[in-house]
C-alpha cells in the first residue's frame, strides 16, 4: 500500500473512534440528564421538575394558609417554574462538562432549552 492510502486509513480510524468516544458522551449525557430534577420552594410550595417541564413531586405547607385559591396557583405555577429552569441549568452544566462548555452540542443543547423555557413565564412547564 502506498503512504497515501495509508495516511487515509488512519484518518478515517481516527474519524471513527472519535465518533465512537462521541456516541459514548452523548450516552452518558443523556442518561444523566434524564435522572435530573430540580426542585424549587415558592411560598411555601416545593415542586421538584425534570428538565422536560414534568412535575415529579409536589408539596404544600401543612398549615395552608392560602385562603385565595389564585394565590395558591400563583405559587405553585411559580415553584414549577424555578424548579424547572433549575433542571435546564443543571442539564446546561453537565453539557459544558461532558462536551466542552464552547462546542457546537451546547450551544444547540442551550438553544434548545431556551426555546422551550422562558424563566418566569410561559406555562406550568415553563413553555412558550
Amino acid at each position: 500500500m502506498s503512504y497515501e492510502a495509508d495516511a487515509r486509513i488512519a484518518r478515517i480510524e481516527a474519524d471513527i473512534a472519535a465518533a465512537q468516544e462521541r456516541a459514548a458522551k452523548a450516552r452518558e449525557f443523556r442518561s444523566q440528564v434524564d435522572s435530573m430534577v430540580g426542585t424549587a420552594e415558592v411560598d411555601g410550595v416545593t415542586a421538584s421538575v425534570d428538565i422536560t417541564g414534568v412535575v415529579k413531586d409536589l408539596r404544600l405547607p401543612r398549615q395552608l394558609e392560602y385562603r385565595d385559591p389564585d394565590r395558591l396557583a400563583q405559587s405553585i405555577l411559580a415553584a414549577i417554574r424555578v424548579g424547572h429552569g433549575k433542571a435546564a441549568e443543571q442539564a446546561k452544566s453537565v453539557a459544558e462538562t461532558t462536551f466542552g462548555a464552547g462546542s457546537d452540542t451546547v450551544r444547540a443543547f442551550s438553544e434548545e432549552l431556551d426555546t422551550r423555557f422562558t424563566p418566569g413565564g410561559g406555562d406550568a412547564g415553563g413553555r412558550k
